[in-house]
């Protein structure tokens, strides 16, 4: 249906007093910031999961097929929930009664009552979806080839070679410390960055590791796997200016810390997976920075204007840098715990409760995104005010009812600034 029929049941809403003109604002908010891409509605509807989307993403940039053709031939939705999802994008009324149940407005049953009546009383003609045909369609504003991009993504994506190669020594469990850590000296900058890590306040070591084949014997073959991969991830994006660089990692080590403070008092097993997850879920930032210049000029530009930077990128790229983050981590085959970390970490917090497959660790690092993007400048006694607030959507699903923010909160800080003295970038 056409943005008129959307007009005339928000109409009808107002008229027979429905629903209240707040709550009204409310759902055209959240309809305003509905990604309506077939991959995100897909994930929003439950069809999907994160990783799934990004596996049909790495597909498309082999072959010229269509989303959902690709995601029935991979055997992840049926036909049925592919119409389903075109009809989702296509749709207003269908994309505001979604919004409103994201924004918490009124409850799926609740707004499946306003409808049937409403559409009942339609005329056929305007019953009918607008714009049904086959293909997958494509959202209004979108100028940037999300395909075109993400081939080239593909093509810049592999990690250092040693990178790769070690991971493959560490799959094999006859292959010893001592070759590992021989393979790794060959990359000098490898080895500095991964001694920085390792010897970081997070790992807690009662004496620094001076030499990689120390800190593979203390860390285990597990650890030392995950912290390679992220060794790389901070190699291959060093051609960052200086002060960005800063910026984006003391801002990723923040992330990092709250994600390990609020996984450990919920007891989840793998917290130093965690902290990594938070440590690297912005890394598709860095990707448009080094790797698309002049959309990373014209995307500053639309957000000057006053546009939302994810809406800019959206519009310049055809994705925004939280997809290109979790497909790079698809290529590099992260867990998809890591995946799920990066892709939602924007996604608004009323939309997530929607996504049932949707991990709790992948929860933890959008508080963590949440938590972290609040304007560093503020006063700290206004801080502490706000942080509270941001953790009480969490609570419930996470099971945060006894976490006191405001106590890790200091915990974070200290040890952020206690771990930002290992990351000096040159």
């Amino acid at each position: 249906m056409n943005i008129q029929t959307l007009q005339t049941f928000i109409a009808h809403l107002r008229t027979n007093k429905l629903m209240e003109q707040e709550k009204i604002i409310r759902a055209v908010k959240a309809m305003q910031q509905l990604d309506r891409r077939i991959g995100q509605l897909a994930m929003l509807r439950g069809f999907l999961t994160p990783e799934q989307v990004s596996k049909v993403m790495l597909s498309q940039t082999q072959v010229n097929k269509k989303f959902i053709e690709l995601a029935v031939e991979m055997g992840y939705i049926d036909n049925t929930k592919g119409d389903e999802i075109l009809r989702l994008q296509r749709d207003e009324l269908f994309s505001f009664a979604q919004a409103a149940v994201s924004a918490g407005v009124a409850t799926l049953p609740e707004m499946v009552g306003l409808l049937k009546p409403f559409m009942a009383a339609l005329p056929a003609q305007a019953a009918a979806p607008a714009g049904a045909g086959p293909g997958d369609g494509k959202p209004a504003g979108l100028k940037g080839d999300i395909r075109k991009n993400l081939q080239k993504i593909k093509g810049i994506a592999p990690l250092p070679g040693v990178v790769t190669k070690v991971s493959q020594m560490l799959d094999d469990p006859k292959t010893s410390m001592e070759a590992v850590g021989k393979v790794i000296t060959i990359d000098p900058g490898l080895v500095t960055t991964l001694l920085r890590i390792v010897n970081s306040a997070f790992y807690g070591l009662r004496s620094q590791a001076k030499t990689v084949t120390q800190a593979l014997v203390v860390l285990g073959t597990k650890k030392v796997k995950e912290l390679v991969l992220v060794a790389g991830v901070m190699q291959k994006f060093k051609d960052i200016p200086p002060e960005e660089a800063a910026r984006f990692w003391d801002r990723a080590i923040a992330a990092a810390q709250w994600c390990k403070e609020v996984g450990t008092f919920l007891k989840i097993p793998d917290v130093d997976m965690l902290f990594i997850n938070g440590f690297i879920h912005n890394v598709g930032e860095l990707a448009i920075y080094q790797h698309f210049p002049a959309e990373h000029e014209e995307i500053v530009k639309l957000k000057s204007s006053g546009t939302d930077p994810l809406v800019a990128e959206r519009q310049v790229l055809g994705g925004c840098h939280a997809d290109i983050g979790s497909f790079l981590f698809e290529i590099w085959q992260f867990p998809p715990v890591v995946i799920q970390g990066a892709m939602i970490h924007h996604y608004p917090i009323g939309q997530i409760e929607q996504m049932k497959s949707i991990k709790p660790e992948a929860m933890i690092v959008h508080l963590a995104a949440t938590l972290t993007g609040l304007d560093s400048d503020i006063d700290p006694y206004e801080y502490m005010a706000k942080i509270g607030s941001l953790a009480d959507p969490y609570r419930a699903r996470l099971g945060l009812q006894n976490l006191v923010v405001e106590d890790i909160a200091v915990t974070v800080r200290d040890k952020t600034e206690e771990m930002k003295k290992m990351f000096k970038f040159e």
